[in-house]
């Protein structure tokens, strides 16, 4: 991947926001995009939360994350 150019927009959840992201980056002409931090404030607003059930993470990541907790945390339990 070659990155191109940067540039800030701040990240809403609302509709209007939503369809200034699509027309600013579609898909087929921005297949990926790079974000310098979670793509939300922090913290997570209360009417934001029900949103969080649609991300998902990928294998890859998530074996990271495994082996990551097995080495930090010795399998102990945890909160995190």
């Amino acid at each position: 991947v070659s990155f191109v150019d940067t540039t800030t927009y701040q990240l809403h959840y609302d509709e209007y926001s939503v369809n200034q992201w699509q027309k600013l980056f579609p898909a087929d002409r921005y297949p990926v995009l790079a974000l310098k931090g979670a793509p939300a404030s922090y913290p997570m607003l209360a009417e934001h939360r029900q949103l969080q059930k649609y991300m998902t993470w990928s294998e890859q990541i998530m074996d990271e994350v495994r082996q990551h907790q097995k080495k930090l945390f010795n399998n102990e339990p945890y909160i995190g």
